[in-house]
Formats: structure tokens, sequence, C-alpha cells
């Protein structure tokens, strides 16, 4: 992944605590223009990751930007809310992303995972999180 700078973003959505880190300061890259989202489940201990979650969910995120080589791509966020980690990449080639996450030897064998693709040259999914949460 690229040195680039993240910005801690907190908030909530119909009352749910959210806590995530997306990139700061960008500009979309019109090579890129596929949104991935990825939602895996996350173990909650009394309300906040332990330590051996958040340890497995590391290694989880590092296998999957290794998968990912085989694009162009950007990571560019993830979100902690109401139970699930939800990662955000920016790639150039869907059909190839999208042979890489069902692939029967691939990432899917690690978590449970569900994940979709959008068409968003504009970036305008990832400006939707990187604008200021509602504090509750």
């Amino acid at each position: 992944m690229d040195n680039k700078t993240f910005r801690i973003i907190e908030g909530y959505s119909q009352g749910i605590k959210m806590i995530g880190s997306f990139i700061a300061n960008y500009k979309p890259d019109t090579n890129i223009p596929w949104c991935l989202w990825i939602k895996v489940p996350v173990r909650f201990e009394n309300g906040v990751i332990s330590k051996q979650e958040a340890e497995s969910l590391d290694q989880f995120e590092d296998q999957l930007n290794n998968h990912l080589d085989v694009v162009k791509k950007q990571f560019v966020g993830r979100l902690t809310f109401n139970g699930y980690r939800e990662i955000y990449y920016y790639i150039s080639d869907p059909d190839v992303v999208n042979k890489t996450l069902e692939a029967k030897s691939g990432i899917r064998d690690l978590r449970k995972i569900e994940y979709e693709i959008k068409h968003d040259p504009k970036w305008s999914i990832l400006q939707s999180y990187t604008k200021s949460f509602s504090k509750e």
C-alpha cells in the first residue's frame, strides 16, 4: 500500500457508533474507477474488538491486499460498524478481482466475506465517508 495520509473518522449512524480511517487529500485516479467494498464479520468482546481479533483482522487485510495485487489498486479506508469491518479499495479491473475473490483457494477460505464492486470514476463513495459524520 502507498504511504498515504489517513484520517480517523468517528460518528453515528442510526444510533450505532462508527469508527474508521479513510485516505485524506486524495484525487480520484481515472485508472482505478471501480470501488470494491468488502464486508467482514467482526467478533466483539464487551463492545470492543479483542487483541486476538484485531490481529486476525490485520492478517486477513494483509492477505487480502496480496490477493488484490493482480490489478492496479488503492486502499482507501476501513470502517468498523455494527459487528462488521468494511474495507474499501479502488481497483482497475472488476472481472479479475471478482474471479480472484471467488477462487476456491482464495480469500474466502480465510474469513466469511461479502463484497460488491461498483463503477465510481469520481470516487463519490469515498467522498460520502470522508465528509463529517454526525456526532450523537
